[in-house]
């Protein structure tokens, strides 16, 4: 039986926050949505997820201000956080600086999310991601 993971899927842009969610929730996991940084933090730091969509270019707080402080929380530092972003390769280059596993550029079609979570999901079980973790930070 495949364990059922807690997804927080935060995009300002409605049909996107949307179409990513039903998507994760029609592959069996459990979803939860913001539509901005702030409403991000409010969940992430005080509800467990397995795993963490985040657009980069949100209001309140941006997507590299909620890398940093989920980062920065002892309950949430463990976090995975998948960046899905229209940023620049500069933007995508910061996030993954800031404590981004994986940065995927829009458009990303529903297929690809769901299959790079599914992967994600995978090397996570495996401990893999935790490993290629500590070699980037240099612990």
């Amino acid at each position: 039986m495949v364990a059922v993971t807690r997804v927080l899927v935060v995009d300002d842009n409605e049909d996107s926050r949307d179409i990513y969610s039903e998507t994760l929730s029609l592959a069996g996991h459990r979803v939860v949505a913001a539509a901005d940084g702030e409403e991000a933090l409010a969940y992430a730091l005080r509800v467990r997820f397995d795993l963490i969509i985040l657009d980069l270019c949100l209001p309140k707080v941006d997507g590299i201000g909620v890398i940093k402080a989920v980062r920065s929380s002892p309950a949430a530092r463990s976090t995975p956080i998948i960046t899905v972003s229209a940023g620049d390769d500069l933007m995508h280059r910061e996030a993954l600086a800031a404590g981004a596993d994986l940065a995927l550029k829009k458009p990303c079609l529903p297929d690809e999310l769901e299959e790079a979570v599914r992967t994600f999901l995978g090397a996570e079980r495996r401990g893999e991601w935790k490993a290629a973790r500590a070699r980037r930070e240099g612990s």
